[in-house]
């Protein structure tokens, strides 16, 4: 869920950018972060499963994610 809300949260590079004071606004990943107790690189790499998780569950029939979330889908399929 932590990679699911950096994607959302995140904003795209570009437009006017303004230097802030000391860092006052923290990266959208260093602020997820800190709200919920992990390093950074955490909720970056939180952000490429739940990426992986979405590329992998295209091909799932919708009648199947309606019984059960992505994330079990691709937990259950990794487990012998």
């Amino acid at each position: 869920m932590r990679g699911k809300k950096y994607l959302l949260e995140k904003q795209s590079h570009g437009g006017v950018r303004e230097a802030s004071v000391q860092n006052a606004h923290l990266k959208t990943r260093e602020k997820i972060a800190k709200e919920t107790g992990v390093h950074p690189i955490t909720i970056h790499r939180d952000a490429q499963l739940a990426e992986a998780v979405e590329e992998l569950t295209k091909e799932i029939p919708k009648e199947v994610l309606k019984q059960n979330p992505k994330e079990d889908i691709i937990l259950g399929a990794l487990q012998p």
